[in-house]
Formats: C-alpha cells, structure tokens, sequence
C-alpha cells in the first residue's frame, strides 16, 4: 500500500503533470464560457457564432500568452529550488519539453474539432449564416448610409427564399413581394430610434401584431368598412415576416432544458426519492405556470378539479374531497372501508354490525348545501330580491 502511495506521489509531483493540469485548466474555463453562452436567454444565432468564434481564438492563443492559472503557476513556480509551494517537482527539463509537445498538439486539436465538428454548422451552414439578417442591430445606419442599408441582405434574402421556397409556397408566400417588403421593413424600423433600440425578439413580437397580418376591409350595407376580406393591405409586411417565423423557429438555446433540470432535482430531492413521475411533472407545471398564474383569476379551477377526479384512480384525493363535504360516495361493497367505518357509523347513526348503511338523506342534503341548484326567478319578482330569499333559505 505504501508503494502504490509513494508512486502516486511521484506521479503527482512531475513537473509535465502539474503544469498540464493548469494548463486543462484554462481550458475548460473556455469551455464553461461557451457552455453559459447557450444557457441566456433570448439568444441569438450571431451571439453563438461570436461566442465560439471568440472561445477558439482564446484557445488558440494559449499556446503563446499563458491563460489564468498558467500564469499563477509561473509566479509561484521557485526555479532555483524547483519546488511549487514548497513541494520540489521532478523532471524540470523533460517536463517542459512534453508540455510544449502537448500544448500544440492539445490545442491544434481542439480548434480543429469545434471548426469542423462541434459547432461546424453554425459556422459553416450558408442558411444559418444568412439568418442573421433579420438582427437589426447589425444593419447599416439609416443615416449615415442608407443605399447601403437599402441593398443589405438581399443575396440573403434570395438564398433563404430559395432553400424554403416549399414551405414557404405551403404558406401562401410570395417571394417577390418579401423582396419588397425586405426593403420597406429595414427602413421602418431604421428611421425609428424607438424600434431600434427594442430587443430582437420584441421588435419582431410587436410588427408581427401590428403590420404582419394586416387584411382589408370593405364597406357593408351601410356603407361603414367592417367587413374584413382576405386581401392583404399592401402596406403590410406579411410575406417577410412569413419568412422571419420559419427563422424563428430555430432552437438555439438550451435554456428551457437547464431550468427544467434544475427545477427537476429541486422537486424531487434525496428525501423524496419515492416520488412518482406523474406527481412530479404536476408538481413541474404548477411552478413554472405559477408567474403567469399570479392573477387568480386566470386559473382554470373548473378544468383542473376534473383532471385531478379523473386522474386519482384509487380515489386518495377525490375520497377525501368528497368526504369533508359528506358527499362520499359508497364503494362495491356498500362500505367506507375499514379506515372510516367508525367514523361513518358515529356520523351516520349506524350501529348494526355487519354492514353500513348509507343515510341517503343527509347525502342529498349536503349535496345541495354544497353546491345549490340554480333557481328561476319568480315571474314579476325582481332578481335582486329572489336572490336575497334564495340566500335566506340556504343559509
């Protein structure tokens, strides 16, 4: 045992190990970058692009400018005694031979597999690289240069028409007019200082609702425009923005997924590991529905009561409803089960052994105190006041 130590701790403290472990180290600090890169939200497919453009250039200039760690190690490297915090390291010499082999070889390597491998398409794929059109942040200023603005991304705008020239046509899309319109599009929203200053996705959010969809009216019987036609204003910017909602739908983002993760293990912790999927995806719609449910009145109460009926199939949850309310329902054998018949007995007057009987009346009763039936109001009455005896007598 003490050997296998004693050759851990030689291997531990070359020289060749230390100084690659700092240098992996830099490394995956690239890494966590690009990997945080994919998790914001609202991401852009030019925000990845930059982002791995810039994380294979830090990579890459490790092998002349030390990263982070690397640099701390050089500081606190003694090389007259050849020790790292008090520690001497072995193979000085040899060391730093190996590990100037590994860092062109290690970072040659890892450049080449996020060029051509890992992230080939978003830096490659001519459609994706024409996408980025539409991001307005990147046009051309309307004031500075506006021909150049006019005539930005039109070979784009070509080159994406014609690679989805079949869905788009599903759509009904005219491919002359988005040419138009790609035009008249930039200059609206360049000319305003209020549109250009918006996000991408709200920019986009809010011409879609007031100039993506914009149909004619003609006028009725009398003469007023109410009634709407399926003939498009010409003023609209429709057929562009049917080419901008099959760009939005590309998945860029992991986002969603992180967060449905986490939110995950936040649920189903160590002390409820017994916890079936079923309650757990409830439980998971429940807290991420919560902030569009603050308003109260926007829960379906009506519909959920009904899932949650339908769904308790061995009748925990319904049984217990129901039985607060006096409203429980007998089981196959006209019984509670062992669990209530006790208290179904004191409750019910039932003192015979060998069987329960249900006390019907006093069901019918509560249902209806539960939930009254609705009542027409008295002919000639006034509805207010059929209500308030309504009300007397029910209470």
């Amino acid at each position: 045992m003490a050997t296998k130590a004693g050759v851990l701790l030689e291997r531990l403290t070359r020289y060749s190990y230390v100084k690659t472990l700092a240098f992996w180290t830099d490394v995956t600090a690239e890494g966590k970058v690009v990997s945080k890169l994919f998790q914001r939200n609202g991401l852009l497919i030019s925000d990845v692009t930059q982002g791995v453009e810039d994380s294979v250039h830090d990579i890459s200039a490790l092998k002349a400018t030390p990263g982070p760690f690397m640099k701390g190690l050089v500081k606190d490297f003694v090389p007259t005694h050849q020790s790292l915090y008090g520690r001497e390291l072995s193979g000085v010499e040899e060391g730093e031979e190996a590990y100037n082999t590994m860092l062109s070889n290690t970072t040659t390597a890892i450049v080449e597999h996020m060029l051509n491998e890992r992230f080939y398409t978003i830096l490659k794929d001519p459609v994706l690289k024409a996408s980025c059109i539409f991001e307005h942040m990147r046009w051309p200023s309307f004031a500075s240069d506006k021909a150049k603005l006019e005539s930005y991304g039109e070979a784009e705008i070509d080159l994406l028409l014609e690679h989805y020239k079949t869905l788009y046509g599903y759509f009904s899309g005219d491919a002359d007019k988005a040419r138009r319109e790609w035009r008249r599009l930039k200059l609206f929203v360049a000319r305003a200082d209020t549109l250009v200053s918006l996000p991408y996705s709200e920019l986009y959010h809010r011409l879609f609702d007031q100039k993506g969809n914009k149909f004619l009216y003609k006028a009725d019987d009398e003469g007023k425009l109410t009634v709407l036609t399926d003939k498009l204003d010409d003023a609209s910017f429709y057929n562009i923005l049917l080419l901008l909602s099959i760009i939005m739908t590309y998945a860029v983002d992991t986002s969603i997924c992180e967060r449905g993760f986490a939110l995950m293990n936040n649920l189903k912790t160590a002390r409820r590991s017994q916890m079936g999927n079923l309650l757990l995806r409830t439980l998971m719609t429940i807290c991420e529905l919560g902030q569009e449910w603050e308003d109260p009145s926007l829960i379906p109460v009506d519909e959920i009561v009904e899932v949650w009926r339908s769904q308790s199939k061995r009748g925990r949850y319904e049984s217990a409803m129901w039985r607060a309310a006096g409203l429980e329902e007998p089981n196959a054998k006209g019984s509670r089960g062992a669990a209530s018949s006790s208290v179904a007995a004191e409750e019910e007057g039932d003192e015979e052994p060998g069987g329960f009987q249900y006390n019907w009346e006093k069901r019918k009763l509560a249902r209806e105190k539960a939930f009254p039936p609705p009542r027409p109001a008295a002919a000639g009455s006034h509805v207010g006041a059929s209500d308030d005896s309504d009300g007397s007598e029910s209470s």
